[in-house]
């Protein structure tokens, strides 16, 4: 009795891990997040010039499986699967896009907040100076390093003159 009771239970072991092997399919809100989520790693990887030659895009977007607790299989399989209902897969691509569009909209806003209230984030006015405090180009050599640390207390705080 014991003995078969052991063969069911791993009968049962058998067929799931065999059921597993070919992906869950992802739903579809989920789908739409992980489409957005992969635009914007194109995005970035093709505004990064050097980063695209190193990318392996099969290993690329595996981050973003895994934010969503899923894998490269699940995703195949999920492709598959939607890809045979049209309608659904491109219902999936308007939400993405529709995502995509609300999140230009808001860091849009955010910019915008942000250079119209600029003086409120900064703790110091910014002062006027040609040259860069660490290094500026001379006629003479390629690179010359100037000499300013003494200065640096004044972008601290302007109205200081230390000596």
């Amino acid at each position: 009795m014991k003995l078969g009771r052991i063969f069911l239970y791993a009968y049962i072991v058998c067929m799931l891990s065999a059921c597993a092997k070919g992906g869950r399919v992802i739903p579809a809100s989920k789908m739409a997040d992980i489409y957005a989520d992969m635009f914007l790693a194109d995005q970035w990887i093709s505004s990064h010039y050097s980063e695209r030659r190193k990318a392996d895009t099969t290993l690329f977007y595996e981050p973003i499986f895994e934010k969503y607790g899923y894998t490269t299989t699940d995703y195949d399989a999920s492709v598959k699967y939607y890809i045979s209902k049209p309608d659904d897969y491109s219902k999936i691509l308007k939400t993405a896009g529709l995502k995509l569009d609300k999140k230009a909209k808001y860091l849009q806003r955010v910019d915008d907040y942000y250079n119209n209230h600029k003086p409120e984030f900064s703790p110091y006015v910014p002062k006027e100076f040609n040259l860069d405090s660490l290094m500026s180009c001379d006629t003479m050599m390629k690179w010359h390093i100037s000499d300013t640390l003494s200065n640096a207390d004044t972008l601290i705080n302007p109205d200081e003159q230390y000596e």
